[in-house]
């Protein structure tokens, strides 16, 4: 407890005590009469006895001598103080849960297809400016060449009567082969070896080899191909165009060495003859009929 508080403490007993002590002197004075003041009512009036001195003792109240004593802990007893600290719980601020942010998934933009540029694509050109002719002897041409590269004859007289009536038949098989738009050896019902027949070609193209063996006209005598000139149109190498009989006539040439059967034809040594037949068409399509003959 804390020496001031002590120090009070006693005063006030100390007050309470001579409180105490005074109240206590002044009851002792009044109580000597026996009661209250007496009146005249009822009373024979008797002379007044004469009085007595009586001496009164002195009371001696003593003083009491107040002595705070203040006794000091030499260690003072800390004073528990309760603070109350009213701790105030702070409001949990809500934290807005932040959804990530989603990485966007790389989509893999689509490469767009180049589309292939055709090798040597050109403008389609009218068919009217082409010549079947001038195609058939561009042919005529590579063939013969081809033929001396091989150490074998030329083919001759290109426009003798044979060779004419050879070309009409050709010219016709080519035609059907544009209306039928296939290559083929059949054509009007006909076989190679029933068309010399009906062109009046079987015997003045027959011939005999090795002196006694007779070779007659048939699927040997004949090679056929198609191609195009002045379009655009795929080949074994890709998109390809020819822009002229020339081209035209190499391409059909190319043609016929792809197959080993045709090219075999254009190596047997007996023809001397040769009829080409030539069809463009207004689609640019060309068609071609090579029928060989041997004369003696």
């Amino acid at each position: 407890m804390n020496w001031k508080v002590i120090a009070v403490v006693v005063v006030a007993i100390v007050f309470l005590m001579v409180g105490g002590l005074v109240g206590a002197v002044v009851l002792a004075d009044g109580g000597g009469g026996g009661g209250g003041t007496p009146t005249d009512e009822g009373v024979v009036d008797d002379p007044p006895p004469t009085p007595t001195a009586t001496a009164t003792p002195a009371v001696s109240i003593p003083t009491p001598t107040l002595t705070a004593t203040a006794t000091r802990s030499s260690t003072p007893s800390p004073t528990a103080t309760a603070t109350l600290t009213a701790t105030v719980a702070p409001t949990p601020t809500a934290t807005p849960t932040v959804a990530p942010t989603p990485t966007p998934t790389a989509t893999a933009t689509p490469t767009p297809t180049a589309t292939p540029t055709p090798t040597g694509t050109r403008t389609p050109i009218q068919t009217r400016r082409f010549d079947e002719v001038t195609l058939e002897f561009a042919f005529r041409s590579i063939l013969n060449d081809w033929r001396s590269d091989q150490g074998l004859g030329q083919f001759g007289e290109p426009n003798a009567s044979v060779v004419a009536d050879l070309n009409r038949m050709s010219v016709n098989h080519s035609e059907a082969m544009a209306e039928m738009g296939q290559v083929t050896s059949r054509s009007n019902g006909l076989s190679v070896r029933q068309r010399y027949r009906a062109f009046d070609n079987f015997q003045t193209c027959k011939f005999t080899r090795d002196g006694n063996y007779i070779v007659e006209p048939d699927s040997d005598f004949e090679v056929r191909a198609t191609t195009f000139i002045g379009r655009n149109y795929e080949g074994p190498d890709g998109t390809e165009f020819n822009e002229d009989e020339q081209a035209a006539a190499r391409a059909l040439f190319e043609k016929i060495l792809e197959n080993n059967i045709f090219e075999n034809r254009l190596r047997t040594a007996e023809f001397n003859r040769v009829g080409v037949g030539v069809v463009i068409t207004d689609t640019n399509e060309v068609w071609l009929t090579v029928d060989f003959c041997t004369l003696n």
